[in-house]
């Protein structure tokens, strides 16, 4: 039972029974659910709101929503009210239906003591999908369509021409319809019920063969993690791995204790179905360390200041994060632990102290590195 409240000044809605001895609350509004025939349909779920005049702020609020609705065993159900504040006046109730194989009602209006509201399923609609490899564009037999176009979340086999046809959608939703086959990149799109018939395509997985090596001297890495497609598999004792992967651009993820990846173009593997074959190069440069000090223009060592290393390209960026940071000791002295960029620059970036960039190339760097620094205006 629905009871409608209207307490401290705001409308609350509630399922409750009357006091005990209490007799019965009055009956605000009656109604039922039928479906497209107009037979009485029980399995259906309601959702109510109501429209009421609020004596506080002397306007009338629209759509309040009632809470504890259902339909009873015969397809009926009743709202009644509860207690109301002085001058709280129900004018409209509004109501929508849903079950699953039908298509969401219209909106039925009704007005307490009025004739009952009746609430009319509509037909579901039934539509068709298939789902076809998207490179071959040849139906993909056995693939499994999910979708919730019924209300009723299921999962259904295609027919060997790669065909479904869902029955007794509901148009009124987007309803997202995934498809999935084995060896396959998961693919969705919401239906279209303006369109007779949607197609999924799905991505077949192929072998990525990779082969990892040190891009300053050619030997192979060893026991490199190698992420593709959210799968991390090692390199062997060659520096061989092998993925599965749609054609495409795919982004190549490494691992490898000592290496990083080129900071300003992350690898990624390139490829189709003219070179599945081929065996895709990943060349990563060895990380290397840093030292440094920051002085004075006197040559006098400055403690405490920040270095600040970026990517060529970011120099200019003011607000581009660097790519590592740390701070002078006592004798002025900074220290990175491992780079992996082929260049990038160092300055000091403080509020007393700034330097300008020093440019650092790692095949020609040899030895400590001095920053001069100068106080910032």
């Amino acid at each position: 039972m629905v009871r409608v409240s209207a307490l401290l000044g705001c409308a609350v809605l509630a399922l409750l029974s009357p006091p005990v001895g209490a007799g019965p609350e009055p009956t605000v509004l009656t109604g039922k659910v039928v479906d497209p025939s107009g037979a009485l349909f029980a399995k259906a779920r309601l959702l109510g709101t109501m429209d009421f005049y609020d004596p506080d702020n002397k306007a009338v609020a629209e759509k309040f929503p009632l809470s504890g609705l259902s339909v009873a065993a015969d397809g009926t159900f009743v709202v009644r009210q509860g207690t109301m504040r002085t001058g709280v006046k129900v004018l409209r109730f509004r109501f929508v239906a849903s079950a699953a194989g039908y298509s969401t009602s219209d909106e039925v209006v009704g007005v307490a003591g009025a004739a009952p509201a009746i609430v009319k399923l509509r037909p579901g609609v039934d539509h068709e999908l298939r789902v076809l490899d998207d490179l071959t564009q040849q139906p993909i037999a056995g693939a499994a369509v999910i979708t919730d176009c019924t209300a009723l979340q299921q999962r259904t086999l295609v027919g060997a021409d790669g065909r479904i046809l869902l029955h007794g959608c509901d148009d009124r939703g987007t309803n997202p319809m995934m498809a999935e086959a084995p060896g396959y990149v998961t693919n969705g799109v919401n239906t279209d019920y303006t369109k007779p018939q949607q197609t999924i395509t799905l991505s077949k997985l192929r072998s990525l063969r990779l082969h990892v090596t040190d891009a300053a001297t050619g030997a192979a890495v060893a026991s490199c993690a190698i992420t593709v497609e959210g799968v991390k598999r090692s390199t062997d004792k060659a520096g061989r791995v092998d993925h599965t992967a749609p054609y495409g651009t795919v982004p190549v993820e490494p691992s490898c204790p000592g290496y990083g990846r080129n900071l300003d173009a992350p690898p990624s593997a390139t490829w189709g179905a003219a070179d599945a074959a081929a065996i895709h190069e990943l060349k990563l440069r060895h990380n290397f360390a840093i030292d440094g000090r920051v002085v004075d223009g006197k040559g006098k060592p400055i403690a405490g200041v920040t270095v600040d290393a970026r990517a060529i390209n970011e120099i200019s960026l003011a607000r581009a994060a660097p790519i590592a940071t740390t701070t002078t000791d006592q004798a002025g002295r900074f220290h990175f632990d491992s780079f992996s960029a082929d260049e990038f620059h160092l300055f000091v970036a403080g509020p007393r102290w700034t330097s300008d960039a020093k440019q650092i190339v790692w095949k020609a760097q040899k030895g400590p590195i001095t920053l001069v620094a100068k106080p910032s205006r």
